[in-house]
């Protein structure tokens, strides 16, 4: 329903959390693990994403594809990630997670909000090109994090 961008007419329920949720609960009732993301290829899956981004991105503004294909494009990256997450298996970057993992209820606080306001300020100062709105879509997200980790880091300290 979320992909294909249907509505379910429920006022307090919104598809895409609908979506994640039956992920989660089907990852769970048949303890999916991380070791399973291994059987998918990382070439194959890294050419899949790349290209659901390129799409996303020249379809920006048609109208209800353009909605299927950004949500197929977070699908894809939600594999892509996990993928790359089990690549990754030393002590120090588990170390940095978890310094993360205590600052990530101010992420899921000031994320949506900071992200309106950079992206509005994108449209407005950067030129409309697929390359332009590529680097926004890459480098908008890291910044929106170090910006949230730094506020939680303060709010921590103070």
């Amino acid at each position: 329903m979320w992909v294909l961008g249907i509505s379910t007419h429920i006022f307090c329920i919104a598809t895409q959390a609908l979506c994640f949720f039956c992920f989660g609960y089907y990852i769970v009732k048949y303890n999916i693990r991380l070791s399973v993301v291994d059987l998918l290829e990382k070439y194959k899956l890294l050419t899949l994403y790349i290209a659901v981004l390129v799409l996303d991105i020249v379809l920006r503004g048609s109208g209800s594809i353009h909605g299927i294909v950004h949500r197929l494009c977070i699908v894809v990256g939600v594999l892509f990630w996990f993928r790359c997450m089990t690549q990754f298996n030393c002590e120090y970057l588990n170390n940095k997670i978890l310094f993360v993992s205590k600052y990530s209820f101010c992420i899921y606080l000031f994320h949506e909000m900071s992200l309106t306001v950079l992206k509005k300020l994108g449209m407005v100062l950067l030129p409309l090109t697929p390359v332009f709105q590529l680097i926004e879509y890459l480098l908008i997200p890291v910044i929106i994090i170090a910006c949230c980790i730094s506020f939680g880091f303060c709010l921590n300290r103070f």
